[in-house]
């Protein structure tokens, strides 16, 4: 065998990263062009995660046909992040990209849960678990890297072994607590409808949100409201205006830096959708999250925070009220504990995605 010089090393590292320069990456993504700050986030964090290579988004199996003829020799396609496993919508393009890509791996993506999904009448019918029809899909994955333990435990009881938790995407976002002052009264909340698809009753929700609005209102905290997605404006304005709140309605739904900045002023963040409390926590704000579905759980197990998540069958305005006032009577406390998990977490997905990238780039 020839011994490796220093300048064959070097040769040999310029060649590779040529080649990972010009590889293109099929981006097999969630529910993008909806306005919907969580999905649109995760195109950037991804971004950000695998430069320098050029992530290619595609849009369903709508596309196939013609994403395939054009771009015949996609060296990898990445099952990227949201709820995609397990999920009857996202079968179909992650099966295509998984036969059309010379590599297809999972970064991210989470694993719809049988367990509260069983038996919901959806748009697409009476659900029922698809892992029957994923599991060749993920068996030709090279690398498998789901959002949070709770995916991974699904998978692993379906006899996946390497499952890796690499998080969710946008901790790749996350940027050393600013400096600034932030305001000790300050309160973000978050709310929003999904079609009745929650843990418990979205009225109750409401109700046990404008409760907690209107006490935080009255001991004199700042309240502010987060919208991500334009089909929650509706809801969060009702319970703002119920609770004497609606001076501070924040429209956020395509801009994560703008988001971001917003709530890294705040004290306490409670959120309901999942990534108006994962970019929070990335803007190193004590947050609480309201799972109204299984996944804001993986999220926040990700980064150890699952003694700060409340199902939103089982939520409760004094409480919750309660609790806002521990966290901010111990801030410092709760940031150093936050700011540590999600660096390690961070550290831990670089590496990740760097394993991910060689293994690309030595098959060119």
């Amino acid at each position: 065998m020839q011994m490796m010089t220093p300048l064959r090393c070097a040769a040999h590292f310029v060649s590779r990263a040529s080649a990972c320069t010009r590889t293109q990456i099929a981006y097999v993504g969630g529910w993008r062009g909806n306005s919907n700050l969580g999905d649109e986030v995760l195109l950037s964090a991804a971004r950000r995660i695998f430069d320098p290579v050029r992530l290619v988004p595609v849009h369903g199996y709508r596309y196939e046909t013609l994403v395939g003829r054009a771009l015949p020799s996609f060296r990898a396609a990445m099952l990227a992040g949201g709820t995609l496993i397990n999920k009857r919508g996202s079968l179909h393009p992650a099966a295509f990209y998984s036969r059309l890509a010379e590599n297809f791996f999972v970064f991210g993506s989470g694993v719809a849960s049988s367990a509260f999904w069983s038996g919901r009448d959806t748009d697409s019918g009476f659900w029922e678990s698809q892992m029957a029809n994923w599991e060749p899909i993920l068996r030709r994955c090279f690398y498998i890297g789901v959002r949070g333990p709770l995916s991974a435990e699904s998978l692993r009881e379906y006899g996946f072994k390497n499952v890796v938790v690499v998080g969710d995407p946008v901790i790749a976002l996350a940027e050393h607590a600013p400096a600034v002052p932030y305001d000790s009264m300050g309160l973000g909340l978050n709310i929003g409808v999904s079609g009745g698809q929650v843990w418990g009753d979205e009225d109750e929700i409401e109700k046990q949100y404008t409760l907690l609005a209107r006490v935080a209102h009255k001991a004199g905290w700042h309240v502010q409201w987060f919208v991500t997605w334009p089909g929650d404006l509706t809801i969060t304005r009702r319970a703002a205006v119920a609770s004497g709140t609606d001076q501070h309605i924040h429209q956020a739904c395509g801009d994560h830096a703008r988001y971001m900045k917003l709530v890294g002023g705040l004290s306490v963040f409670v959120g309901m959708k999942l990534h108006a409390v994962a970019l929070a926590t990335c803007a190193f704000v004590p947050s609480i999250m309201v799972e109204y579905r299984p996944k804001c759980l993986d999220y926040m197990a990700s980064i150890g925070q699952e003694k700060f998540t409340v199902r939103s069958d089982r939520l409760d305005g004094l409480d919750l009220f309660d609790r806002i006032c521990r966290i901010a009577s111990n801030r410092p406390a709760h940031l150093a504990e936050l700011e540590s998990r999600v660096f390690a977490l961070r550290r831990h997905q670089e590496l990740c995605a760097r394993e991910v990238l060689t293994s690309i780039c030595e098959s060119a």
